[in-house]
């Protein structure tokens, strides 16, 4: 396998398209977990990762659940729609910027 590092550093435009494009389908898919929730604080650097990191409310019982796979509806779930637009926006001039 190899690698491609004008992709990572130098990705073309149809590259950011593609990420802007999959990182918005990740964030549809994940609706309800903590990682699309205004109130979680990821502890890595990836918008849409499943990723526990800590929520802003304080709720150490949320996390405990979600790790041994247990469902637990959040009472103080808001998705995080302020980042969708940010990114709805990038893929727009992107597409723009393409033509």
């Amino acid at each position: 396998m190899t690698v491609s590092f004008d992709k990572v550093f130098k990705p073309t435009i149809e590259d950011e398209i593609r990420s802007y494009e999959k990182l918005l389908e990740l964030h549809k898919e994940q609706i309800g977990q903590c990682s699309t929730c205004i109130h979680h604080v990821p502890t890595v650097n990836y918008p849409v990762v499943t990723d526990y990191g800590r929520c802003l409310l304080g709720d150490p019982n949320m996390f405990y659940y979600k790790i041994l796979d247990q469902s637990i509806d959040c009472a103080n779930y808001k998705e995080d729609t302020i980042s969708v637009m940010t990114w709805e926006k990038i893929l727009t001039d992107l597409k723009e910027k393409e033509k």
